[in-house]
């Protein structure tokens, strides 16, 4: 199911991750050929789109998200979807995959406090 997704680009401003579910480039992904050994994937990448949180009991929207667009973040391993986003392969997962924000966008280089999500 997920290859007609790799097939076409999809634009950045169209993708909108249902709830509970979010858009994350990892780092040194070039081919989805590293999706189907899950081992093989980098497990750290930027958030570039979140969707709405999950949806409380009591019927109304809540939003657990510790992370924003921009977030540099870590993910454990666990099911999920490649899309092809602007020529850059992509995943979509849960957003409950993500353990810890490891910085911003541009800071990779820098030396950062990690948050933990557990």
């Amino acid at each position: 199911m997920g290859t007609p997704n790799l097939i076409r680009d999809h634009k950045l401003q169209d993708v909108r991750p249902a709830r509970g579910r979010v858009l994350i480039k990892l780092h040194g992904v070039q081919t989805v050929i590293a999706q189907v050994n899950q081992n093989e994937l980098e497990p750290e990448g930027e958030v570039l789109a979140v969707g709405p949180g999950y949806l409380a009991s009591d019927g109304r929207t809540e939003t657990p998200y510790d992370f924003t667009v921009g977030d540099m973040v870590m993910l454990n391993r666990g099911p999920v979807t490649p899309i092809k986003v602007d020529g850059a392969v992509c995943f979509i997962c849960q957003a409950n995959m993500v353990d810890a924000i490891t910085g911003k966008k541009g800071n990779e280089g820098e030396v950062s406090q990690v948050k933990l999500l557990r």
